[in-house]
């Protein structure tokens, strides 16, 4: 059996064995690791983005939005073609 030092507050008693600390490793590794993290990050913002193109599309096609889009159009229109 391999032993190896553990660092533990300057101490130099605690020893694990070498399988020991390989599997913490390996562990350790497995849990910092962001695998998978994208996907849902993907279906969180799909999600966000298509709650944001929802509310956009019922405010714009509201009849207040569509007159005051109207009005401006026109307004623009007049100033450019009188």
């Amino acid at each position: 059996m391999i032993w190896t030092k553990v660092a533990c507050n300057g101490c130099d008693h605690h020893f694990r064995t070498l399988e020991r600390t390989m599997h913490m490793n390996a562990l350790l590794t497995r849990l910092r690791s962001h695998e998978g993290m994208t996907t849902a990050e993907y279906a969180v913002g799909t999600c966000a983005a298509a709650g944001l193109g929802g509310v956009l599309l019922k405010i714009l096609t509201s009849t207040p939005i569509e007159q005051l889009i109207i009005s401006i159009i026109k307004r623009a229109f007049e100033f450019l073609f009188n």
